[in-house]
């Protein structure tokens, strides 16, 4: 959160500015195939494959929605035939990074 004013103080009560900002995805396919035999689930996923460019210190979200509202639960298991999944890193500091599906 933000704040309006100036440095000298004299701009009386400061309203609160909210500042949302979106970067843009990578368009890097992280993965275009992934086979696995032994029914999958976006953990298994993450350990196999993400983990692999995950952010030092950092985390993996994955989504079933381009808006990225529908975080999938790592215990979901991958459907047989694929399915579109949108990955996000989330570096040490915080900072988010989208990647496109999977």
């Amino acid at each position: 959160m933000y704040f309006a004013g100036n440095s000298t103080g004299v701009c009386g009560t400061r309203e609160s500015v909210t500042v949302s900002f979106t970067v843009s995805p990578s368009n890097q396919n992280v993965d275009a195939v992934y086979c696995s035999n032994e029914a999958p689930t976006i953990q298994l996923y993450i350990d196999e494959v993400l983990s692999l460019v995950q952010p030092t210190g950092g985390s993996v979200e994955v989504y079933t929605d381009f808006e990225l509202t529908n975080q999938a639960l790592l215990t979901d298991m991958i459907p047989t035939g694929g399915t579109n999944y949108f990955i996000v890193f989330v570096d040490s500091g915080g900072c988010r990074r989208n990647h496109s599906n999977i």
